[in-house]
């Protein structure tokens, strides 16, 4: 079978992390700005459907560890953690709790195998996926997110599939590759990815996501971003010259975005806006634009009229968060950050010949 190429079969040995910034990286050493016009390491290839052949010859499934970072979800915890007791695969399960006062830690310990805290002036989503993953065991580390269940329980162990393939790094639950092609099953995504540009949303979120734990090991998450930490995670993985698969089966839902309420939600848009633009070198969304879109594109699929939808409180709160939010980030962002044309910029790897043999297959 052809198989397309990649750089390499594992992480390359970062010498920095993506951009400037605080961030702690517990195992490495080096300067805080990561150069992108000198970086030699790049793949090459896209959408490769994940095959499940040879299940015989499968490795022993790797041990999991779930981290949940939690404060004051005393109402959904109980859930989360019951969904990940229920799994096919045997997990350990770490909380890393940021001050909580409304009995989550104690509702926690019936169901988790090691409870950490973290003081809330310390606290940065990437800050408590390093601590739990420092203490936790397993070979593959899992994300979920204080209230959201495991979308069922073989999520566990369709993810676990994934890492048959020692090139890949992390699992991400889509539904959509980075062009908005609908995906039919598991799909590998490697660089170049030019669909990344304008879709910077896309790929892995830390509401329900996992990843193998030598790539955080060379790229721990950034601890000085307040959101976005999953994303600028993956596009650095994804630079070291490994692969991220995408798979239907392990999506959740976004819907907990709007249950805190419009203002809530304002806020939340608004710092992983702010992020990206701060991250990312493009032009935010202008004031045309903003209404433009507001009267015309309606990405989420509702039985409400029109007319309702474009009044929406928390339509009018999303948009109004990305405008802001946007606008606020690239007046802080520096010169380190991701150039506009690096997701699709063409590899300066040259893949290996693939023997004639293997062509004829």
């Amino acid at each position: 079978m052809l198989s397309v190429p990649f750089a390499n079969h594992g992480p390359r040995r970062a010498e920095d992390p993506l951009l400037r910034g605080p961030v702690t990286r517990s195992r490495l050493t080096g300067p805080d700005t990561y150069n992108w016009e000198t970086s030699a390491v790049y793949s090459q290839g896209w959408s490769v459907p994940t095959t499940r052949e040879g299940a015989a010859e499968r490795p022993a499934t790797p041990r999991a560890s779930v981290i949940v970072r939690a404060r004051d979800m005393a109402p959904t915890i109980g859930a989360a953690l019951h969904s990940l007791r229920g799994q096919t695969v045997e997990a350990e399960v770490v909380l890393v709790d940021s001050g909580s006062t409304d009995g989550t830690v104690e509702i926690a310990r019936g169901y988790c195998d090691k409870v950490l805290s973290i003081a809330p002036a310390d606290f940065s989503y990437g800050r408590a996926l390093n601590l739990g993953v420092a203490e936790a065991s397993g070979e593959i580390c899992f994300a979920l997110s204080a209230h959201r269940v495991a979308p069922g329980p073989r999520w566990v162990q369709s993810a676990l599939e994934a890492y048959e393939d020692e090139r890949v790094a992390a699992t991400a639950g889509e539904t959509h590759g980075p062009d908005g092609r609908v995906l039919m099953g598991p799909t590998t995504f490697c660089l170049p990815l030019p669909w990344l540009a304008t879709n910077l949303d896309w790929g892995l979120s830390n509401t329900a996501s996992s990843w193998r734990r030598s790539a955080w090991e060379s790229e721990p998450f950034n601890e000085g971003l307040d959101a976005c930490e999953d994303k600028e995670w993956m596009w650095r993985v994804l630079a070291a010259g490994w692969s991220i698969v995408a798979d239907p089966r392990l999506h959740v839902p976004g819907d907990h975005r709007r249950q805190a309420g419009w203002t809530a939600l304002y806020r939340r848009v608004y710092r992983e806006r702010r992020a990206l633009a701060e991250l990312v070198d493009f032009t935010p969304l202008g004031a045309q634009e903003l209404a433009e879109y507001w009267l015309t594109e309606f990405p989420y699929v509702s039985a409400w009229p029109r007319w309702t939808r474009v009044v929406s409180p928390y339509r009018a709160a999303e948009l109004m968060g990305r405008y802001m939010g946007e606008r606020a980030g690239a007046r802080r962002r520096g010169p380190g950050a991701v150039p506009a044309d690096f997701f699709s910029r063409t590899p300066i790897w040259t893949p290996p010949a693939v023997p004639a043999a293997e062509l004829s297959s």
